[in-house]
Parts: C-alpha cells; structure tokens; sequence
C-alpha cells in the first residue's frame, strides 16, 4: 500500500524499507512495485547489510546499471518541490508538496558568465552523491554554453544535464566522466531554454572526498566559431516534442549523415535526413510529426561516428 508519498523521497540513500529509493523505484514503469518486492526480500534472506547487493541484483535482472539507475535518479529529484510540473511524466502532483526541492547552494547558482566555481568546504552534497549547479540562460540565448567539470581523482564521476524551460519543456542527457582525472566537458545550445541544471555525481563507495571544480563559459553564437570541435555533435533544439521540431547538428569535416527516427523496438520509422553535408552546424526543420505519445531514438550515422539521443513525442 503506497497510497501517500513519501515525506521525504530522497532521503536516507540506501534505506529501502522506509524512504528514497522505494518510492522512485515505484515510479519508474520498468521496475515498479515488483522491483521493490525483489530488494526486499533479498534483503530478508540473510542478517546483515545487504542492501548494496540487493539493488545490483535487481538491476542486473533488468539489464541496467548502477550509473544508468542512479542518474534517472537525479533528474527524478529535480522534479520534486516548485520544480514539480504536470508534464514531466515521473509522477502525480503530489510531488509539488515534497518539501522544497532540490537544494542549490547561492555559490551555485549562476546567471553571469564566464564563471568558475566548484565544491563548498563544510557544505556536503545534498543526498550522498548530487550536486546541483544551475546556469541561468535568459541572457546568453542562441549562445553554446560550454560546461568544464574536474572530479577529484580516482573516484567515480558521472555528469547529468537537463535543459528546462518555464513552459514545462525539458531535455536530459548524463556523461561518464573520465575514470583516472574525473574530467568532463560538455557544450549545450540555450536556444529556447531558461536554465541548464548540471548535476555531478559520485559513485564510489565509502567516504570519498567528493572534491571538484567546475568552469562555464559562453562559446557564441554558432558552434562553427571555434576550432576546437572536432567530435560529430547531435541535438534535438526542442525536447519533448509536438508537431514540428528542430535538429541541429554538427559535422567537422565534409561528410554523408543520415537521421532515423526509431521507436524503443528498434523499429525504422523513418529517414529524417540522407545525403553529404559540409562541415559545420546544420539545422532541421522536421515537419508533421504525427505518431503516438512516447519516447523514441533519434540516431545520426556519419563516416566517423553513431550518435542517439532520446526525443519524446507529446501527440
């Protein structure tokens, strides 16, 4: 019986018989209830302090890792609180009464750029891993924002990103950041976006120092400014979707690309894009997209790369 929610659901970060993961586990469809059940009763098996063990084990019966489960964590937390919006699609409005969201340190909180910052002596991160670092963006529109992270070494970084916009739009991806330097940089366009979230996480057991810095700087307005891109780069300008959309893409060399649309079967729905393109950003104007409400694989194949990134369709 889980009729009310949590007080506090992200509390007590591996207590799962009374907070946190229990009720994002509920939540999230591919594990549910069922998921639950299998924690627990693992746990039940034998005396001692199994959690850890319990949760690996029903993430590998469901092919997800550890990283993967604890960044949709993440974005899951976010929206709780004022954050809390009706088309997020993690859960009911209950939500908007957990407390008072996420927590974003003043030193944290960045709407001038260029901007240096990093961890906060005497000030831990908010749930054993998190740390919210939010870039205001009304006023670097159409500008590429370049993000910087430097992990302490030798511990396990992971970098989350979510665009929002106060309309009830958003857009999520997370990195691995470098195993031995803890080292990530990652660029987003602020087209249409009111703030970027950037949430760096830690996965390393124990009491590690969690220690780290972090730049953000503005690179312009149009990523072909610079000499220094030299990876295929793919984003959908506008996430979730309804109707019309836009792609932008980047090339660093001339070369042939192509753009399919897939459903999570694996199924082809269609070709958004086919032929050789000069180096450089290309945009995409994807016309009368009418397919059922769900998420679904935008994938570029180049010469040198495979790119995917999620796009949910709100028809």
């Amino acid at each position: 019986d889980y009729s009310d929610p949590l007080d506090t659901p992200w509390q007590s970060y591996g207590s799962f018989a009374s907070a946190g993961f229990p009720e994002f586990l509920i939540c999230q469809g591919k594990w549910g209830i069922p998921g639950v059940r299998s924690i627990l009763e693992y746990c039940a098996m034998e005396q001692g302090s199994n959690s850890w063990e319990a949760l690996e084990n029903m993430l590998a019966s469901n092919d997800t890792s550890f990283q993967e489960f604890f960044m949709e964590y993440g974005l899951w937390r976010w929206f709780t609180g004022p954050y809390w919006f009706p088309d997020c699609g993690m859960y009911s409005s209950d939500a908007a009464d957990w407390g008072t969201g996420p927590s974003v340190l003043p030193e944290h909180d960045i709407s001038s750029l260029p901007f240096q910052g990093g961890s906060t002596t005497g000030k831990a991160p908010e749930m054993n891993a998190l740390n919210w670092i939010r870039v205001q963006l009304y006023e670097h529109q159409g500008q590429w924002i370049e993000f910087q992270f430097d992990g302490e070494d030798g511990v396990e970084w992971a970098l989350g990103v979510i665009l929002q916009s106060f309309t009830g739009e958003y857009c999520y991806q997370w990195y691995s950041c470098e195993p031995q330097t803890g080292e990530k940089t990652v660029a987003i366009q602020s087209s249409g976006w009111d703030q970027a979230i950037f949430f760096p996480a830690c996965f390393s057991q124990g009491s590690p120092g969690n220690s780290y810095s972090f730049a953000v700087s503005s690179q312009g307005q149009g990523i072909e400014e610079t000499e220094e891109w030299s990876e295929c780069i793919l984003e959908p300008l506008r996430n979730p979707v309804s109707g019309s959309f836009q792609v932008r893409f980047f090339l660093p060399e001339l070369q042939s690309a192509e753009l399919i649309l897939y459903d999570l079967s694996g199924r082809s729905i269609s070709s958004l894009a086919n032929g050789l393109f000069c180096r450089g950003s290309h945009t995409l104007e994807i016309q009368g997209v009418d397919l059922p409400r769900g998420r679904y694989s935008l994938v570029m194949f180049t010469e040198s790369s495979v790119l995917s990134r999620t796009l949910i369709i709100l028809n």
